[in-house]
């Protein structure tokens, strides 16, 4: 609706007529019109001019305060006092115009009035904004329209929408409003428009030909086709290309493109390995060069609604610089009956490869590994082997690539029989350095055993103080002995021919306790590591601190060179009745009842006896004692 200055509305035919005059009291002209329009490019107007008196001729003009006026126009005669003209709408005027009308009194003077803003000329059409849909294509089934319009000279704008052709909702808009409308739509193709008119009929659409909108609400697939899962790229197929297809329904149906992208080891592969494709078509991405070992490939498929997939994961192999293989022990020398067999093993981190164990040339165990990511990769496998020496060994390593390893053998040797055990273990305190003028007593255990005679028994350089024996010590009773420590000798372990001999001085890195108890073990090893499990044991032991013995004058110290007749073996027989004999024994003192040839006796008598032995007693400060007569 238009309510611009100089127009009136109109119902009907009825004219639109305004009066003018140049003087108030003077001849006048007034002008009417047969519609109060909005018009347009191509409307006719009917502009009547009825002045006051009659006049020879009149002329029309009808200008805008914008554009150029149009030229005079001649009106045509209806009457002495009414003319007409009939006023085609151009193109080039979009605004209120104003009409002036003159004529010619038959008295010779000029009858002229303006009718400013007489009427509108509208020859624009309402301008459109869509918001919303946004996008041709949507992943819901909730689609909305929102708009608004734009009318320059109309404030009340007329809209239609129709989808696929039908009208779906009309109304009204103000210029510079908005309207929105929602619907729900099934999967497809909707062609859609939104249609606006103003009073002057002036159209404004969407699009001409319509807008396409597709719903898409379903992801498409993804196959991969090659390589399959777990291939080899190798020297033997260096070859490979990436194959996959995809299938979409709408995008088949209505030929939308999908688009892909190709990732390896989880990243994208930039350039050729994205692009847009067809629903169905069979895609091919030439390799792209990795390193060694073990990588996986998928890809990522859109379609135009966004809808996505990302299809399964698939590993697959790449072998060109091959494995290096290196046997690592046994190398030489006795093992147990379950040895250990190592060796290692480079190339491309994740590549699987399978093993056989081959001792003397027969196979005796097999499996599978992975290389791992370090530059030298450690492998181990144990077996059992019957004893036998200088068995040879090797691994038989085939990679993916179907490439077979075979170092150059190595050697060992097996022995599971141990040594016997350690015979007449002896385990006693270790007397104390006596001369003259000091004595020097340290707490200590002699150990003793008698030697074995294996021929097999270790030699290595690392023998325990080279010799093939090991001897522990404890200070409460062992169940076994690695509940005991390794014994520390005071000086090296003397050899005796038959029979082996130990110092032992200390328990856990401090001297031994006197009267403390002790146990002490000994095992023989042979070259192969094996000893026997009946391990040789001694104890409870103990250290004493030597006796300190004071003795009165009279004491010597006395010892008979030779065997004597049993009868005459007493202490009172050979010594004298009355005399006092004590001997120490190695543990404690005691009073012997047979006197033995070369030991030394504590003798006391008080007067000098001629029935055996004659000897003479000495005094405290004598340096040498008396030596019995032979």
């Amino acid at each position: 609706m238009f309510l611009l200055a100089g127009t009136a509305s109109a119902i009907e035919d009825i004219e639109d007529t305004d009066a003018v005059s140049t003087l108030v009291t003077g001849p006048s002209v007034s002008i009417a019109y047969n519609d109060t329009g909005p018009f347009k490019m191509g409307d006719v107007v009917k502009i009547t001019a009825t002045f006051s008196e009659p006049v020879t001729y009149a002329l029309a003009k009808v200008d805008n305060s914008v554009l150029t006026p149009v030229n005079m126009t001649n009106m045509t005669y209806i009457g002495d006092t009414v003319w007409s003209y009939n006023y085609e709408v151009p193109n080039d005027i979009n605004d209120a115009v104003d009409v002036t009308v003159s004529g010619m009194s038959i008295n010779g003077y000029l009858i002229d009035g303006v009718d400013p803003d007489a009427f509108v000329v509208d020859n624009e059409a309402p301008r459109i904004k869509i918001f919303e849909p946004s996008s041709t294509v949507y992943n819901t089934k909730d689609v909305v329209f929102d708009f608004g319009a734009f009318d320059k000279l109309d404030n009340i704008i007329d809209y239609a929408i129709y989808i696929n052709g039908t009208q779906k909702k009309t109304g009204t808009i103000n210029s510079n409003g908005y309207a929105k409308y929602e619907t729900e739509l099934d999967d497809g193709y909707y062609p859609w428009e939104i249609t606006l008119k103003d009073d002057a009929g002036n159209k404004g659409t969407s699009g001409v030909n319509g807008t396409d909108l597709y719903v898409d609400t379903k992801a498409p697939s993804a196959t991969l086709i090659s390589p399959a899962d777990l291939a080899v790229v190798s020297t033997k197929n260096p070859l490979l290309a990436f194959n996959f297809t995809s299938q979409d329904a709408l995008s088949a149906k209505y030929d939308l493109p999908l688009s892909y992208q190709l990732y390896i080891d989880g990243e994208p592969v930039d350039v050729i390995g994205s692009g847009s494709m067809i629903s169905g078509e069979y895609v091919n991405i030439p390799y792209v060069n990795q390193t060694d070992g073990v990588h996986n490939w998928s890809v990522y498929i859109e379609d135009m609604a966004e809808n996505s997939v990302t299809s399964e994961v698939r590993k697959f192999y790449v072998n060109f610089e091959g494995l290096d293989v290196s046997l690592i022990s046994p190398n030489g020398g006795f093992v147990s009956a379950n040895p250990e067999f190592n060796f290692s093993v480079s190339g491309g981190a994740g590549l699987p490869f399978s093993y056989e164990l081959l001792v003397n040339g027969t196979k005796v165990k097999n499996g599978t590994f992975i290389v791992g990511e370090d530059p030298i990769n450690y492998y181990s496998v144990t077996a059992t082997v019957e004893d036998a020496t200088e068995i040879p060994w090797t691994v038989r390593i085939t990679d993916c690539a179907g490439t077979v390893y075979e170092p150059t053998p190595l050697s060992f040797s097996v022995d599971t029989e141990a040594p016997a055990a350690v015979a007449n273990l002896g385990v006693f305190d270790a007397l104390s350095n006596t001369t003259w003028y000091y004595t020097y007593d340290e707490p200590g255990l002699y150990v003793g055993w008698d030697k074995n005679t294996e021929e097999d028994l270790y030699d290595g350089l690392d023998a325990y103080y080279g010799v093939p024996y090991v001897v522990f010590i404890s200070a409460s009773e062992p169940s076994n002995i690695s509940e005991m420590e390794l014994a520390v000798p005071v000086t090296t372990i003397y050899d005796a021919g038959t029979y082996m001999y130990m110092y032992i001085g200390e328990y856990g890195g401090e001297p031994l306790v006197y009267g403390k108890d002790y146990w002490v073990a000994v095992i023989a090893l042979d070259r192969a590591g094996n000893y026997n499990e009946n391990v040789s044991v001694f104890g409870p032991a103990r250290t004493y601190e030597d006796l300190t013995l004071t003795l009165d004058a009279g004491w010597n110290l006395k010892s008979v060179p030779k065997n004597l007749a049993t009868f005459n073996a007493g202490a009172d027989s050979v010594f004298g009745e009355s005399s006092t004999v004590i001997y120490w024994n190695g543990n404690y003192w005691e009073f012997p009842t047979t006197i033995e040839p070369c030991k030394g006796y504590w003798v006391y008598t008080p007067e000098a006896s001629v029935s055996n032995v004659k000897f003479k007693p000495m005094s405290i400060d004598g340096t040498t004692p008396d030596v019995p007569a032979s």
